[in-house]
């Protein structure tokens, strides 16, 4: 994960999500600074 706050490429503890709906999957980044992102809606 990509964290242009400090040009950094990879971000230590971030979680990835995959979600899938027809027709396309994408993936979710979310940086670890947001607390526990499995929590947040």
């Amino acid at each position: 994960m990509y964290d242009p706050r400090c040009d950094t490429v990879f971000v230590e503890g971030a979680l990835h999500f995959d979600i899938s709906f027809p027709n396309r999957n994408i993936r979710i980044n979310v940086d670890p600074d947001v607390g526990d992102a499995r929590q947040r809606s």
